[in-house]
């Protein structure tokens, strides 16, 4: 006799995993991470991209059996190397970091710090940008500090932080004006410092590098163009230049001048050169004689609110000052304030400049002469 036995077996489901937004680390399965666009991934990204909501990765995406999977695992004096081993600060720059990310901001964490003097201001931000240049991955820390590194070394001296763990660079605020009053709360933890604030939701907390000298035209960074163009650097920033035949537009652009022989061939606030290229009449006053046809600059580029651009503007006894106002010859000898590269007031009242030195002269004499018979 045969008997036989049939077993049923009930099986389950397990629960679903949360497929919808996260919006804490628990709402992912223990094998993820909720990042900071409140989706569920794989832990082993967490630590490449350090993008976790809070900052953080959590604690169920260590693997024990590593020693370190960042920098922060790793003791002070230490990083985190390619091979997940803590070495110390002695190799950085001479062996390879976890996912790359640098080792700087643990080994010379003076040189990152947050520098709360730099700061201009919290900002509204927009597809524009306040600063133009961005960086969202390998900063030498997720903070201000980090981020005004990363823009020093590229040749930047304005930065700002946004969102947390954005970083922006630019050489020039041109875009704050015109978001100057759109509002701007900047409120959201740097994602490698919870105690300072990086920025917010369409808002940039801008800093300008004080103290560093920044060469624009040697790295590169510089924003002059067109054909003739030239880069001058400066103590505080760079001055573009251009060829003969060539205008400066807006500070940065080179474009071809008209061509002219005569002042009235040059429209607007232009003059006729000795190079026969009608150029902005700020470039006349300075070198009249030698760099305006007919050696004059022409009525169009007189500026009415002004007493005076040149010493012929002034009476025969008078001379220009450097604050545009014409002063007698009479203080010629007590002042140092000649006019762009106009001839001092000596040449321009040398009778008043000798016949002022006479008198004080005499006066000295006289004085002597009194106190000798006092005496």
């Amino acid at each position: 006799t045969t008997t036989t036995t049939t077993t049923t077996t009930t099986t389950t489901a397990a629960a679903p995993t949360f497929e919808g937004p996260c919006f804490a680390q628990g709402d992912c399965a223990d094998s993820d991470y909720c990042d900071k666009y409140n989706s569920c991934y794989g832990c082993a990204a967490c630590y490449e991209y350090q993008d976790a909501m809070g900052g953080a990765c959590p604690d169920k995406c260590r693997v024990a059996s590593l020693q370190c999977q960042q920098h922060s695992h790793c003791g002070q004096g230490e990083f985190c190397s390619v091979d997940n081993v803590c070495l110390p600060c002695q190799a950085c720059g001479s062996s390879a970091t976890i996912f790359n990310w640098p080792c700087v901001p643990l080994c010379a964490s003076d040189e990152h710090a947050t520098r709360p003097e730099e700061f201009i201001g919290c900002y509204g931000d927009d597809f524009d940008r306040v600063l133009k240049f961005a960086i969202f991955h390998a900063l030498p820390a997720v903070t201000s500090g980090g981020c005004r590194s990363a823009c020093l070394d590229m040749g930047f001296t304005f930065y700002g932080m946004e969102n947390g763990y954005e970083c922006f660079c630019s050489n020039s605020l041109l875009e704050i004006e015109r978001l100057r009053d759109q509002p701007a709360v900047c409120d959201v933890p740097c994602d490698d410092d919870p105690n300072e604030s990086c920025g917010g939701f369409w808002a940039i907390s801008v800093y300008h590098a004080q103290g560093v000298e920044v060469n624009e035209c040697s790295l590169g960074t510089h924003t002059c163009t067109g054909v003739g163009a030239g880069c001058e650097d400066l103590a505080d920033g760079f001055l573009c230049t251009c060829a003969v035949g060539s205008v400066l537009v807006d500070g940065h652009a080179c474009e071809p001048a008209d061509p002219c022989t005569t002042h009235t061939e040059c429209t607007g606030a232009t003059f006729c050169s000795t190079d026969l290229y009608c150029y902005d009449c700020d470039s006349c006053w300075p070198n009249e004689a030698e760099g305006a046809v007919s050696g004059a600059c022409p009525t169009q580029c007189r500026d009415p609110n002004l007493q005076c651009q040149t010493h012929s503007h002034c009476a025969t006894s008078e001379y220009c000052t450097n604050q545009f106002e014409c002063a007698s010859c009479t203080l010629c000898a007590d002042q140092n304030d000649m006019l762009f590269a106009e001839p001092s007031c000596q040449d321009r009242c040398p009778a008043q400049s000798s016949s002022s030195s006479s008198t004080t002269a005499a006066s000295t004499t006289t004085t002597t002469a009194a106190t000798t018979t006092t005496t």
